[in-house]
This record gives C-alpha cells, sequence and structure tokens, in this order.
C-alpha cells in the first residue's frame, strides 16, 4: 500500500529581514577634502627638494625672470667718458666740436714741450668768454696727466692756443684729450695751512712771480680779501728796460687810487715790483680796468676757484 504524501504547507507568517551588515552612506567631511588637495599641492612644489634630497647630484635651479630691455639698465662703457667729458685719441685729423666750436690741427712737439691747436668758428664765439672750459691731456689708460684753463676770451672765426705741456710729458705719453667746462661748484674744496694777520693765505708761484691771496674764512668758506704780486725781475731778461719803464709808469698811476699800493724794489741783478691791493678799499671800476690778467679777481672768489684755475693755467698753489 502506498504511503501517503502530505501536502506542502507554506508559512503565512510575514518575512522578517535579516541584518547582515551595515552600509553607511553620510558624505564625508569638506575639510577632508581640502586637506587632501593641500598635501596634493605641496607635493608639487615641493617635487625639485624631493628629488634634490633624494638625488644630491640633480641642481635645483631656481626660476630668474629674463629682465626686459626696460629692466636692465644703460650704462657706458666707461662711466666716465660722458657727452661732458669725452676723451678723443689725438690724431691729425681731429676735431672736437663744442657748441658752435670746432678745435682741430692738434699738434704735439715733444721737442718744445708744447700743444698748439685752434678753435674754428663763424662770427663771433662767446663760449670761453661765458664758460670755464679746459684741455685735460691724457695717456692711453685714461690717467690725467695735465689740465689746462683756456681763456676767457671771445674771438672772431679763429683761435690759436699754445701751451706748455712739460708737465704731461715728464708724466707719461700723450694720447687722449678731452675739452669739458668746468664749473665753479665742482672746483675741488681746499683747506689753507698758513695765516698772515690772522687771514688764511694761498700762495701761486710761476717763474719769477709769487702771488699772496688772503681770506677771511667762515664755515670752512675762505673769501678773497687781499692780493700782494710780487714780480722778481733781472738785467738778464731780454726786456728789463721795457719792464722796468713799464713798472714806472704803473707805481705812478696806482699810489694815486684807494687801496693799492706799488713799489719797487731794487734787488740783487735787478729790482723787485710789488703790488698790495686791498679789494675791500679799492674801487670796483678801477680795479677792473686796471688789473685784467688771470691772476687778479674779484673780492669774496673762494680760494678753491683761485687754487683749481691757477693750478690748470701752469702756476703752483699751496
Amino acid at each position: 500500500m502506498k504511503k501517503r504524501k502530505e501536502p506542502v504547507v507554506l508559512n503565512q507568517t510575514e518575512l522578517i529581514p535579516t541584518n547582515i551588515g551595515k552600509l553607511n552612506n553620510k558624505q564625508g567631511s569638506p575639510f577632508v577634502v581640502i586637506f587632501i588637495i593641500a598635501i596634493f599641492v605641496v607635493g608639487i612644489f615641493s617635487l625639485d627638494y624631493i628629488v634634490n634630497w633624494l638625488n644630491p647630484e640633480t641642481e635645483v635651479r631656481p626660476y630668474i625672470p629674463t629682465p626686459t630691455p626696460s629692466d636692465t639698465p644703460s650704462t657706458p662703457d666707461n662711466p666716465e667718458d660722458t657727452e661732458d667729458n669725452k676723451k678723443y685719441e689725438i690724431t691729425s685729423d681731429l676735431a672736437v666740436v663744442v657748441g658752435t666750436n670746432t678745435f682741430n690741427s692738434f699738434n704735439i712737439d715733444t721737442s718744445l714741450n708744447r700743444i698748439t691747436f685752434n678753435a674754428v668758428t663763424q662770427g663771433t664765439s662767446s663760449l670761453l668768454s661765458n664758460h670755464n672750459y679746459y684741455l685735460e691731456l691724457y695717456s692711453s689708460s685714461d690717467i690725467l696727466l695735465q689740465r689746462i684753463k683756456l681763456p676767457n676770451d671771445s674771438f672772431v672765426d679763429i683761435k690759436n692756443f699754445s701751451y706748455d705741456i712739460t708737465k704731461a710729458l715728464s708724466s707719461g705719453q700723450i694720447v687722449k684729450l678731452s675739452i669739458l667746462e668746468i664749473k665753479d661748484e665742482d672746483y675741488t674744496s681746499i683747506t689753507l695751512k698758513n695765516k698772515v694777520n690772522d687771514l688764511d693765505v694761498l700762495t701761486c708761484t710761476l717763474n719769477n712771480q709769487k702771488i699772496e691771496y688772503q681770506f677771511t674764512s667762515e664755515n670752512n668758506i675762505y673769501s678773497l680779501n687781499t692780493i700782494i704780486v710780487n714780480h722778481q725781475v733781472f738785467e738778464t731778461d731780454t726786456n728789463y728796460d721795457e719792464l722796468l719803464d713799464n713798472y714806472e709808469v704803473m707805481k705812478e698811476n696806482i699810489n694815486a687810487e684807494s687801496g693799492i699800493t706799488m713799489n719797487l724794489n731794487p734787488s740783487r741783478g735787478g729790482f723787485e715790483a710789488v703790488i698790495n691791493i686791498s679789494l675791500n678799499d679799492i674801487n670796483d671800476n678801477t680795479y677792473q680796468k686796471t688789473f685784467k690778467d688771470l691772476i687778479y679777481y674779484k673780492k669774496g672768489t673762494e680760494a678753491k676757484k683761485i687754487a683749481f684755475e691757477l693750478n690748470s693755467s701752469g702756476y703752483t698753489c699751496q
């Protein structure tokens, strides 16, 4: 007899879900993202240094921007060779243009120790009369050998110059020259060490002539007060008689003016002419008309101007 099969009965009870695990789908904090980005950026900028640390032979070259033309200063090859102080090599065809004047025909005669040249212009030139211009002589290595002051004269069309250059030739070979203006404020300051009657003294000598300049001083500025000129004339001088006559006439005229005295003192083999000028007492018009030579400066002229200009005119001042 066959066994009876029991019918399959499904449980009608509601199914209950079972938790296998827990999934957290909540978004992470934004600070975590920022932290990750910061690490990434630092890593990029530190890459060269990390590589250099790992491999010391690797050179880390910092970035250096290439300067643009506007960033690069324009500097002349020689700082001293400006337009106002340009040095020219002396050649037979050298022509130096200053304003409306052309200086040319430069010639150095070593047998006579002299340099000669011309200044050419059209019409009347007042360049030299209104400004202080100098001729400077240099060696091949730009060493200044001698400075010569050009005269404060006006001229028409052409003027010839001739100067003794013994000082330059005794110091080296003249290769270059410069013609430039030097203003009073650019003159080298000096300190006077000698005094006469409580006045500071600058003494300048050339050949048989000695000039004593006396100054009042305030705040290290020396102002010209008195000029004493001493000229020794010898009987062996070719123009002795002419000089004696000229000085005798000058003495009569000078001693008639206030602020000036002149004496002719006999000396061994000649005479000594001494002119004493008090710039506080002499009439300005009389002074300017009577004394036109370079050595006669106006009242109040600074010592540095006199020393600079006379040292550049053959005198030795101290």
